[in-house]
């Protein structure tokens, strides 16, 4: 309005036109910087937010923020992380989450289960623990069943299969899978699981312990006891398959395929320093994490162990 009143009448200055309509110079001043925010939002960053969100649909505003800090650092108006979450706000880009929860823990069964070795652990480098889980990713025919299993320090996938079933054999493939491909030693790595039937059957166990590695599962019913893999299974099925719609088996393991590699070399994650997992895997230490556990405020005392097979080690 100041602008157009200005070229209509030139002989007066602006802070004469900003008295008129009742307003400061610097209210003026404001507005305008944030009009032209909004417009380099809607013109620059919002393009670039779709874009991202063609492979990574519920990527969150804290992570885009962080993907797009240099295009901020090169717009004529620089936009703060404040600007930038009332422009997701205005533009309809927040996010909603919906829960659906499926029983993919069968732990009522009369196999050996083990201590938790985790809990006891102190996890400095990637190759000294992986953990396992499973997921169900929901299809037009049913659920198909997702075993993953995680490297705990840098919080990538190594080894992952999609199945029609819970089978244990489907978890000894993903499992097959992480430890054909690692690079390092496996002899002393513990293999952190739940206490689920998969894990717990001879094969399963026999096939680790002839690797040298240690078996380790969670003492209660707390998800919290194996939080890197149930993290993992809420990105994957959250994120990054929930809008897939796969017509056959096939091509859902070719979406899968295609799901973990973005997730271990394109989504950045805070619990690794905004690195992706690929990359932290690579490494030969942990990095810092950016987000900040509750847990130990909100609840100090764990739920009391079961009695477990101490028949290891």
């Amino acid at each position: 309005m100041i602008r157009e009143l200005k070229m209509l009448h030139p002989s007066y200055s602006q802070q004469e036109l900003c008295r008129s309509l009742g307003v400061s110079r610097q209210a003026h001043h404001k507005s305008s910087v944030r009009t032209a925010r909004v417009v380099m939002g809607r013109e620059v960053v919002v393009p670039l937010i779709n874009e991202i969100r063609k492979t990574q649909r519920k990527v969150g505003g804290r992570k885009l923020y962080k993907m797009l800090s240099v295009t901020f650092k090169n717009l004529d108006v620089p936009m703060g992380r404040d600007q930038f979450f009332e422009l997701l706000r205005e533009e309809g880009l927040l996010l909603r989450r919906r829960k659906r929860r499926v029983r993919t823990t069968m732990s009522r069964h009369r196999m050996p289960v083990y201590p938790d070795l985790l809990k006891r652990a102190r996890i400095e480098r990637p190759g000294q623990a992986m953990a396992s889980d499973i997921t169900y990713w929901a299809v037009p025919e049913g659920f198909y069943y997702v075993f993953l299993i995680t490297d705990v320090c840098s919080h990538k996938i190594i080894g992952h299969h999609l199945a029609q079933s819970m089978d244990g054999a489907h978890a000894l493939k993903a499992l097959r899978m992480a430890i054909g491909g690692s690079s390092h030693a496996l002899q002393g790595q513990i293999h952190h699981s739940d206490r689920g039937s998969q894990y717990c059957y001879a094969k399963y166990v026999n096939f680790l312990q002839s690797k040298g590695m240690r078996v380790s599962m969670t003492e209660s019913s707390d998800p919290r006891d194996n939080a890197i893999a149930e993290r993992v299974n809420g990105i994957l099925k959250n994120e990054l398959m929930e809008h897939l719609v796969p017509e056959n088996l096939t091509q859902a393991t070719e979406m899968l395929d295609e799901a973990v590699r973005i997730y271990n070399e394109e989504r950045l994650h805070m619990s690794i320093d905004y690195e992706v997992p690929a990359k932290a895997h690579q490494l030969d230490h942990s990095l810092p994490q950016r987000w900040k556990n509750y847990y130990v405020s909100v609840n100090q005392t764990q739920d009391k162990s079961e009695l477990v097979t101490l028949t290891q080690d």
